[in-house]
Order: C-alpha cells, then sequence, then structure tokens
C-alpha cells in the first residue's frame, strides 16, 4: 500500500495515499482531508508533499490545493467538486489550463 509518512502533532503517521481527497495549504501547514471525514494537519511545505505523490493521480489547482484526480466529481476553470462530500475547491487561474488538460476538457 502507498503510504506518506507525516509528522502530526508530535508522532509520525501514515496516511494511505489512496485515502485522500486533497491536500489544503493552510500557512506553514498542511492539512489532508481523508475519505473517511478524518484530516491530518502536518506542518511541511504543500510542494513537498506534491513531490511525493504519483504525479499522474493529483492534480495542482490552485496555490493552496492539490486534489486526488479520482476524486473530482466535476469542474470548471473557476472550481473543483470533490466526489462524495459535494465540497467545492477554488482553481486558481495559473492551474485552470493544466486542470483542464490532465482532466480531458
Amino acid at each position: 500500500e502507498r503510504q506518506l509518512l507525516l509528522k502530526s502533532e508530535y508522532k509520525n503517521v501514515k496516511v494511505s495515499v489512496d485515502t485522500i481527497l486533497y491536500i489544503e495549504s493552510i500557512g506553514n501547514y498542511v492539512k489532508l482531508h481523508l475519505a473517511d471525514g478524518a484530516s491530518v494537519l502536518s506542518k511541511i511545505p504543500l510542494c513537498n508533499i506534491e513531490e511525493q505523490l504519483p504525479k499522474d493521480e493529483f492534480v495542482r489547482i490552485h496555490r493552496s490545493f492539490v486534489v486526488a484526480r479520482n476524486r473530482i466529481a466535476g469542474f470548471t476553470r473557476l472550481e473543483v467538486i470533490i466526489a462524495k462530500s459535494g465540497k467545492s475547491l477554488p482553481v486558481g487561474k495559473k492551474y485552470a489550463d493544466s486542470l483542464m488538460e490532465v482532466m480531458g476538457k
């Protein structure tokens, strides 16, 4: 099973890559939102986490958000809708074109 090892609240926490819905950057922290509704907060730059993820399975949609492609229920140039939760995440102008490309328009 593919896992990320993160420090969260002074503990090392293993997070299965397959359970990640999306990752949100909050200041110096990232918050991983997981399929079971849980979340993990870790002090690590978003770009460092992004490097550890399978490139073809995750897409950066905003300076603060990376989303699992298979969790995207719908999208436009302005927002991405997360499957199940129906949560809407913003798409940054800078990332709209690459989102359209990877999601096959």
